[in-house]
């Protein structure tokens, strides 16, 4: 069953939904059909779904449904009932809320490198804008995402050293969830840690499973 919280803003109430293998296939190469069944039963207006290139590109709502099938890899609105997702099969998937707005974004590690939760949280911000909050969702652990030394400097350079770890097997890793916490903490927001481990069996993995469906983070302002 889908993971569901709330955050409470000066704009009206953020929702908050994380899907897992329960609610099916999210990922956008499907029949188009069939995953818009399954985004209805969560939020029946029509979702900003993305083309997803692992870039700091940022879209901005401004009514449901705008800009589905964009190439970018998160969106942001100040707008009421508007919902904006990003499909995920261990990258890290981001809502940031703030007191007057939403951003959800795909946060890869070749994305996080590029700044994308830099990018979307400092467009949200933007005007005089405050941070509330940033949620994590479903995210690949440290024990099972293994890099080269030389592929963590750039992070451990950008992050600190905090973002190497190592796998279970001794090896170097980077953990993606330090990474998403300094990135957000860069820009003023606090992050909680990842709502689940993607190595779970309820949820999909693409590195340790070689799944090709996603689930999906959707979040969205109360109208």
């Amino acid at each position: 069953m889908a993971y569901r919280t709330t955050v409470e803003t000066d704009i009206g109430v953020v929702q908050i939904v994380c899907t897992d293998r329960s609610d099916g296939d999210f990922a956008v190469t499907q029949q188009a059909s069939e995953v818009e069944q399954r985004r209805s039963l969560i939020q029946e207006q029509p979702w900003t779904w993305l083309r997803q290139i692992h870039s700091a590109r940022v879209l901005e709502v401004t009514h449901p449904g705008e800009h589905s099938g964009r190439e970018a890899d998160g969106s942001l609105t100040r707008s009421p009932a508007c919902p904006l997702s990003v499909t995920t099969a261990d990258c890290g998937p981001v809502v940031l809320v703030a007191d007057n707005g939403i951003a959800v974004v795909h946060a890869g590690w070749r994305g996080a490198l590029d700044g994308i939760v830099e990018v979307a949280a400092n467009r949200l911000l933007k005007n005089g804008a405050s941070p509330v909050k940033a949620f994590v969702g479903p995210t690949i652990g440290s024990h099972a995402y293994e890099f080269t030394a030389a592929d963590l400097r750039p992070f451990v350079d950008r992050y600190g050293t905090e973002v190497a770890s190592e796998t279970s097997q001794g090896l170097p890793a980077l953990d993606m969830a330090k990474v998403i916490e300094a990135a957000c903490a860069q820009v003023g927001f606090e992050a909680t840690r990842p709502l689940a481990c993607t190595s779970e069996p309820n949820r999909y993995s693409y590195r340790l499973r070689k799944e090709a469906e996603r689930q999906a983070t959707v979040a969205w302002i109360d109208g």
